[in-house]
């Protein structure tokens, strides 16, 4: 039988839910429904590149079938052609192919980590291509690529 539930946990005031948190990890137990997920201290490679991380020259833009997920720019477009890629897409076209697909970027709004409206990111299948927020499991996911494991139903 436990001590306390998880709706406990939850209402206690953040002082108290601090002791209790610490004093179960220190006891070596935890109360019923709370997990502890060890975090890796190396985040998974980058596969994608978007504003957070630059560019990969190696990478085209996402609209143009590659996992680059960076704000359309003068700059990207300069890098794209110095790569010898789509040289027959310039700045103007690049923003009206993203514009036409319905995807919104950084040009339109950012900070949403593509939780917004048009989220998810485009990676997942959204209209969203906002640069996640760094240091975000979303941030992670878009990055490396990873797509969300689906729980079972019979867990």
């Amino acid at each position: 039988m436990n001590a306390f539930s998880r709706e406990d946990l939850i209402g206690m005031s953040g002082p108290a839910k601090l002791v209790t948190l610490a004093l179960t990890v220190l006891i070596g137990c935890a109360p019923a429904g709370v997990v502890l997920v060890d975090k890796p201290m190396v985040p998974p490679p980058s596969v994608a590149c978007c504003v957070a991380v630059g560019h990969d020259p190696d990478n085209v833009p996402f609209i143009l079938g590659g996992e680059c997920f960076c704000t359309p720019s003068h700059r990207l477009v300069e890098e794209m052609h110095g790569a010898g890629k789509h040289l027959d897409v310039d700045y103007a076209k690049l923003v009206q192919m993203y514009k036409a697909a319905g995807i919104t970027t950084d040009l339109d709004h950012r900070g949403c980590n593509n939780l917004c409206e048009n989220g998810p990111h485009v990676a997942f299948g959204g209209k969203c291509m906002a640069t996640p927020t760094p240091g975000t499991k979303n941030y992670e996911r878009v990055i490396s690529m990873i797509r969300a494991t689906p729980v079972s139903s019979e867990q």
